[in-house]
């Protein structure tokens, strides 16, 4: 929600003081020149102090709609998210760019930190956003909505929350594996980053607990975060950036939320000083691929290893583009 930099009493505590300075200047005074003057002077302030923020609201009152993103809608058309005063809003269009609906998701004007949208199986999209009533940074909570092609909400009016956590949020990606649900992963900001995931099944049941499931806490921040399904198992890839390194580690959950490798996830053999621009592809029952970056460079070679479907890495990095 937009506000004035001060309440309104603060304003009409000011104009009303230079009121009464005004008329006890115009009694005090005597030369009909410095009258003026002074009359001059304050109301140039009285007008200063009641136009600046008139000003401020017309100006705030018509901000330009914020598109973060655009998904297909699956008819040659598109479903846009935008960000205005406050509250989130949906909007599909056709292959003409003529708007077919609007919807807005937000219910009260809030302070969002970030959202993603992702297509679903209903021809719309999964909406996933950090919301705080309040301005405080370490307010946030999470939630997601499914939304039809015809803009109706699937998983109810107030949206779906995700964690009851109360801090700082940032959500990342959103995984549609279709009759499984759809996960949602976010990284926590807080003495460190750390990595959670939540599980919703089609009709906006969670199923990870109120909070999602941890994945990893690192003191040395996460720079990248994928998600990756493969049968019955979720892969997690992220980067974790130590001083000039960025390095690549891999977590497994299975369906239930059970992390089936090691505390804190295993860190590739990449023989990389700084993994960037990581990608994960399902290799179906076979495991995993990762293509990544090396080094600061641009170009920067790129490369490619292979997991199987326990985790385990395979093979040393292969090269395969310079």
């Amino acid at each position: 929600m937009y506000q004035l930099p001060f309440s309104i009493n603060v304003y009409i505590f000011i104009i009303l003081f230079l009121m009464t300075l005004c008329v006890i200047g115009m009694e005090f005074v005597e030369k009909r020149a410095l009258k003026h003057l002074l009359l001059a002077t304050i109301l140039t302030i009285f007008f200063l102090t009641l136009i600046i923020p008139l000003v401020s609201l017309i100006r705030l009152s018509y901000p330009k709609p914020l598109y973060i993103n655009a998904v297909s809608d699956n008819s040659n058309g598109a479903i846009l998210s935008l960000y205005q005063n406050g509250m989130i809003y949906l909007r599909r269009v056709g292959s003409d760019g003529k708007t077919i609906w609007t919807k807005q998701i937000t219910n009260n004007p809030s302070h969002i930190s970030s959202y993603k949208i992702s297509p679903n199986n209903f021809g719309g999209a999964f909406l996933f956003w950090g919301e705080s009533k309040s301005r405080d940074p370490n307010q946030y909570l999470l939630y997601a909505q499914s939304i039809d092609a015809n803009g109706n909400c699937l998983w109810g009016r107030k949206n779906v929350l995700l964690s009851s956590q109360s801090v700082y949020s940032v959500p990342y990606n959103i995984l549609n594996e279709e009759d499984s649900g759809v996960l949602f992963s976010w990284i926590i900001v807080k003495n460190g980053h750390e990595i959670r995931i939540q599980r919703v099944d089609v009709l906006g049941n969670v199923l990870w607990g109120k909070d999602g499931k941890q994945v990893v806490f690192s003191k040395d921040r996460i720079g990248e975060l994928n998600l990756v399904s493969n049968l019955d198992r979720v892969f997690v890839v992220w980067t974790v950036e130590q001083e000039n390194h960025s390095y690549i580690y891999v977590q497994i959950l299975d369906l239930d939320g059970n992390i089936l490798l090691q505390s804190g996830g295993i860190r590739l053999d990449t023989n990389s000083s700084y993994c960037r621009n990581v990608y994960a592809i399902s290799y179906n029952a076979y495991g995993l691929i990762i293509l990544f970056q090396d080094g600061y460079g641009d170009p920067a070679p790129i490369y490619a290893i292979r997991l199987d479907y326990q985790g385990k890495q395979i093979k040393e990095k292969v090269e395969i583009a310079s």
